[in-house]
């Protein structure tokens, strides 16, 4: 007779493919049922909110075309739109629209200058920066080499040695 081999598998040998989509499948199938019971079993007064809010929708269009009637009735109001209509044209043509045009090329000026006088700013402060640990790599050489070089430390960075650093 055969002799099964019933030592257990290695974990590297063994397969989960099967495991993986069992558990796939009853996840996807878990949210197709989330999905449908938060829209569709369980909230029946959707259809009632749906209704209530086209009601609301047409009652305000009801609202905003007679106070839109009203102002179309009321002689002040067209003197203030046909201000404004004149406000409009005189803004894109004229003395205005060039006033606009030099004041919005001015300020692409100045910010185009401030962006420049940035990057310098930061490219000073970057030379600062390499300046100012100058003096400490000399002195980091200096006792690098102390530390390196010297008999009294046999191998590089022992427990003497980095006593002697500290």
């Amino acid at each position: 007779m055969a002799r099964r081999d019933t030592s257990p598998q290695d974990d590297e040998k063994r397969s989960y493919g099967a495991l993986w989509l069992v558990l796939s499948v009853l996840l996807f199938i878990g949210a197709l049922w989330a999905i449908a019971d938060d829209n569709f079993f369980r909230r029946p007064w959707k259809k009632w909110q749906a209704g209530f809010n086209r009601v609301e929708i047409s009652r305000v269009e009801d609202q905003i075309g007679a106070e839109q009637a009203r102002l179309d009735a009321d002689p002040k109001y067209q003197e203030v739109v046909k201000q404004l209509e004149a406000a409009r044209a005189e803004e894109s043509s004229g003395d205005t629209a060039k006033e606009i045009a030099r004041l919005e090329r001015e300020l692409n000026a100045a910010v185009l200058q401030d962006q420049s006088k940035d990057l310098n700013l930061r490219f000073v402060k970057s030379e600062m920066e390499e300046l100012r640990d100058v003096p400490r790599a000399a002195e980091a050489r200096a006792l690098f080499e102390s530390v390196a070089l010297t008999d009294d430390f046999v191998e590089f960075l022992t427990v003497p040695a980095y006593d002697h650093i500290h």
